[in-house]
């Protein structure tokens, strides 16, 4: 037996290992770039995997890793950028204030979600959100705003450094202090809620320290938060703090330390729990939800031999063989952000008004600074159950509903309406006067048919997809001084939302314009919502769009129209991506043509493995692919003089949009 163990440790494993890196050394397939690209980014463009195919798995994982030397930050919303107010002074739970400040979160949750389908640096926005389920902080019950801006740029920044340097940071982040209560710990008046989160959820785990860590660790935080009237920035209050010597996990804090927070650090981690703590919190979020203790151990070590750096941790971490293994592949159930910005990213989707986005996934249960509890989002199969798989595929239907429509770009000198609508058997009209003569009649495209939905199991909680009007520079006058959008359906079920007008480039929001007439029955509603036939019109003058999306926080409450910067300030799109069917044959011919057919490329893009391939040992979850996209499949197996360009073009869109209804289609 002795013999047999040694021979097994010190010739079966480390051939083992070699075979692994034999393989591991070889251009990846396209099977390998998506289950890089799904778990270190959002989703997995065809432009994305064609890139990856090229390269080694470490190739790869250097490019990534390398990425998050220059995160990419996005334009903040103008509110973060002026001064910071008391955001518990006088008055501040009074409705006004209260609704003011959900418009601020709103802005901040479309501006990250925008910025997650748009970046080229992904792999730091992948961080940010993991540093953000693992350090919550929430915008309720404080209603405090812009300081969760600048927390989501610090994990963006440090997430990808050393655990160290960003614990300490965490430590003095205002947010983290006011979150968790340590606004109010003092010496006299000691609070331990970020004391003892610290230890349970930041770094130890559940039952390996007691309450005199608690206690003593409290004393160590008394006297650190923010100064109130100074922009709500980190401070630390000498007279509130605790100076004395304390004892923490066996180990001492010298009394009178300037440095405590960060003592208190290294003691933490230096505990071995820790390192496993935040070993196996990657490995489920990263790897598979299923316990791995001898993987987790072994990057632990990593970490506690690299002194805590993330960067040789993370390259251990997506080298594994664990990470690569097959039984690993499609086993994380996507978060509802992965699958909303997947999908995204995946087909070239980017709304300008991505705050239905946000909606749609408060609905599927997750929104940034909205976690349920300072524990994060329960992960794994918990994201899915009946109700939710039906509101994935309704979800998922509507962002194929946007990419329908998302080539209706405006030309220099057109006229745009970007509006949203819902009707019951009579779909929307509205009508469209520049300068009181009439140019155009719109009829929706994409609109909600809510006898429909409802029937498909959509209760009316999800809203209607926007869409673009547009009306040509060859129909318009020279000079524009309004334009008025009347809704001219006599349905009482038909109703139009119009978010904003776009001339000369330039948007209009519907708090710069009035209803027509004043005193029409539904003139009373918010505007740019039209619940009967009445005109909105907008005199076109120069305004300044920075101080518009500032208004914006303080306009009529309206549960439609999005109040966010990115709908007012129009930007061209950088590097767009080619249409989706010239995407996929671009990485059809990465990959060589002729070597594998298009529909089992699709498969193997967006659920993992070849369409045609036997079913993957996932019956719970994943029913068989083959009867929704077997009609897709027949058309493009027609050959080619069979099949027109446009019908194959037809029929991969069919093909693609069967697979994202597919329940495997929620794996990753």
């Amino acid at each position: 037996m002795i013999f047999v163990g040694y021979f097994f440790n010190r010739l079966v494993l480390p051939m083992a290992f070699l075979v692994f890196l034999s393989v591991s050394s070889h251009a990846m397939d396209v099977g390998e770039a998506r289950h890089l690209l799904q778990r270190v980014a959002f989703g997995a463009s065809p432009a994305e995997v064609a890139a990856l195919v090229e390269l080694t798995r470490e190739e790869a994982v250097d490019h990534f890793l390398d990425s998050l030397d220059h995160p990419e930050f996005p334009e903040p919303p103008p509110f973060v950028s002026r001064p910071r107010p008391d955001y518990w002074a006088s008055g501040w739970e009074s409705r006004d204030m209260i609704l003011q400040h959900v418009a601020e979160r709103d802005q901040m949750q479309a501006v990250w979600i925008s910025h997650m389908i748009a970046t080229p640096t992904p792999f730091a926005e992948r961080l940010a959100l993991f540093w953000h389920g693992h350090f919550v902080s929430r915008f309720d019950p404080g209603r405090v705003s812009a300081p969760l801006f600048d927390q989501i740029a610090l994990f963006r920044r440090e997430g990808g450094g050393n655990f160290r340097v960003l614990l300490r940071d965490v430590l003095r982040d205002p947010m983290m202090l006011t979150s968790l209560d340590n606004v109010w710990n003092t010496s006299s008046h000691p609070n331990e809620n970020l004391a003892r989160e610290l230890m349970e959820l930041f770094t130890l785990g559940i039952g390996h320290y007691d309450q005199r860590d608690v206690r003593e660790v409290s004393r160590v935080l008394a006297g650190h938060g923010v100064d109130f009237e100074g922009g709500w920035r980190y401070r630390f209050a000498v007279d509130q703090a605790d100076t004395g010597e304390k004892i923490v996990l066996g180990q001492p804090i010298a009394a009178g330390s300037q440095d405590q927070i960060d003592r208190l650090t290294d003691i933490l981690l230096a505990q071995p729990q820790t390192a496993e703590f935040i070993a196996g919190k990657f490995y489920a979020a990263f790897v598979s939800i299923r316990p791995n203790p001898e993987a987790t151990n072994r990057l632990a070590g990593v970490l506690r031999d690299h002194d805590y750096e993330l960067r040789p941790f993370l390259r251990a971490l997506l080298l594994s063989p664990e990470f690569w293994s097959p039984a690993n592949r499609g086993d994380l159930v996507k978060s509802p952000i992965d699958l909303v910005v997947g999908f995204c990213r995946s087909f070239g989707l980017n709304p300008p008004d991505a705050m239905v986005l946000v909606t749609y996934l408060d609905k599927l249960g997750q929104t940034p600074f909205m976690a349920p509890s300072v524990a994060g989002w329960r992960e794994g199969t918990s994201w899915l159950n009946m109700k939710t798989l039906v509101l994935r595929r309704l979800v998922v239907s509507r962002l194929w509903d946007a990419l329908r429509v998302a080539d209706r770009t405006p030309k220099q000198g057109d006229l745009a309406v970007r509006f949203s609508s819902e009707f019951i058997m009579v779909p929307t009209v509205f009508t469209v006067r520049v300068n009181g003569a009439e140019v155009a009649t719109v009829r929706q495209t994409i609109g909600l048919d809510l006898q429909k939905q409802r029937n498909q199991g959509d209760n009316g909680g999800l809203k209607p997809m926007w869409e673009t009007a547009i009306i040509p520079a060859k129909n318009l006058p020279a000079e524009i001084r309004s334009v008025e959008i009347t809704h001219v359906s006599n349905d009482p079920d038909s109703r139009l939302f119009v978010n904003w007008v776009e001339v000369a480039g330039r948007r209009y929001p519907p708090q710069l314009s009035r209803w027509s007439p004043s005193d029409a029955p539904c003139a009373g509603a918010p505007r740019g919502m039209f619940y009967c036939n009445v005109g909105l019109v907008f005199d076109i003058a120069p305004f300044d769009t920075q101080q518009a999306t500032i208004d914006d926080l303080r306009a009529d409450h309206n549960s439609h129209i999005e109040y966010t910067t990115a709908r007012l300030q129009r930007e061209e799109v950088r590097d767009a991506p080619p249409p989706l069917e010239q995407a996929f044959d671009m990485m059809m011919a990465r990959v060589g043509e002729g070597s594998v057919s298009r529909e089992n490329l699709a498969g193997q893009w967006l659920l993992g493995r070849p369409v045609l391939s036997a079913r993957a040992e996932k019956p719970a979850l994943v029913p068989s692919v083959a009867q929704p996209v077997a009609q897709p499949i027949a058309m493009m197996m027609q050959p080619a003089g069979n099949t027109g360009t446009a019908e194959r073009g037809a029929a991969l869109i069919d093909l693609l949009r069967s697979m994202t209804t597919d329940p495997q289609y929620n794996l990753k």
